[in-house]
């Protein structure tokens, strides 16, 4: 169950909190229109995920140039499924 915020559990940072940020960023990276539209109804979901965003351990975990990278890397795998 969803704490309190800002996390998961409420105050702390905590392992679900490690687990889910990177999904949350996936879900922006992917399309960010059905990710807006699959949370909106969701307030204390989409509360944790801007904390998780803003959370600095979060941002340094990835390069500045990651959302392109993944986008590359999608593409890629996309033509290798493809055949």
């Amino acid at each position: 169950m969803l704490g309190q915020g800002p996390y998961f559990s409420g105050t702390a940072f905590g392992m679900v909190d490690a687990v889910f940020a990177p999904l949350f960023r996936y879900f922006d990276i992917i399309d960010q229109t059905v990710s807006k539209l699959m949370f909106e109804d969701l307030t204390r979901v989409s509360a944790l995920r801007a904390a998780l965003a803003a959370r600095e351990s979060v941002k340094a975990a990835v390069s500045e140039d990651y959302a392109e990278r993944f986008r590359h890397h999608l593409r890629q795998q996309s033509a290798i499924l493809a055949g």
